[in-house]
């Protein structure tokens, strides 16, 4: 369930994802607007991005992919009990940030603003693109105050910013356990965490880190990074 108010979308629903659920195939382009939601849900506070008709599992082929492309507005204020403060991105969904921007997402568990994670390994890599725009003042009550990385699940950032998120855990603004990390461009900066204040990535993981251009710089940890 959702309202619209003068370039507002409000969610007012208190189920996953009050504001949109994009699935099985789906392309959604966000080019101006606000998308907030007005209840604290389980999981993906305002939207969710996924490659499965709900919960049934079903991988759809490559050329099926669900994608939200974002160019601008603001997604912001999500609060759920577990994972994905705004964004959940799960079961092979793609979201790719151009511009606009992310913001004061507060998560229970990890991925203050977005969580990238399934833990169905049959479906294709969750991932998110960030050409672009802003991601900030995320909170996570245990890891990735701005975005989480979990299974299967790939994070590329080329361009844009990813500032002053917190985690009670691990990766004030970002936290990878498993594969690709990639940073090509861009700026992550003043993130604050037990360990790793902007980034972190577990030593046992088998996460693939690359790091060949943009700025990391600012963050606060309690022991480590």
């Amino acid at each position: 369930k959702a309202e619209q108010e003068q370039g507002y979308i409000i969610g007012t629903g208190s189920s996953l994802a009050p504001v949109l659920y994009t699935y099985y195939g789906s392309t959604v382009n966000l080019y101006s607007g606000n998308l907030t939601a007005t209840k604290q849900v389980a999981q993906a506070g305002v939207l969710a991005v996924a490659n499965d008709q709900h919960d049934k599992y079903e991988v759809p082929q490559n050329d099926h992919a669900t994608v939200f492309n974002m160019y601008g507005g603001r997604i912001y204020g999500g609060k759920v009990d577990k994972n994905g403060g705004n964004i959940a991105s799960f079961h092979g969904g793609t979201f790719n940030m151009y511009g606009g921007e992310i913001s004061g997402g507060t998560a229970g568990q990890a991925g203050g603003n977005i969580v990238v994670a399934s833990a169905n390994s049959d479906t294709e890599n969750m991932v998110l693109n960030i050409y672009g725009g802003v991601i900030k003042d995320g909170t996570a009550g245990t890891d990735g105050g701005n975005i989480y990385g979990g299974s299967n699940s790939e994070v590329h950032i080329y361009g844009g910013t990813v500032a002053d998120g917190t985690a009670l855990g691990n990766g004030g603004n970002i936290s990878m356990i498993t594969d690709a990390l990639t940073m090509e461009g861009g700026t992550v900066s003043g993130g604050q965490a037990n360990a790793g204040g902007n980034i972190y990535v577990p030593a046992e993981q088998t996460t693939n880190l690359v790091l060949d251009g943009g700025t990391v710089t600012g963050g606060k940890s309690q022991t480590h990074g």
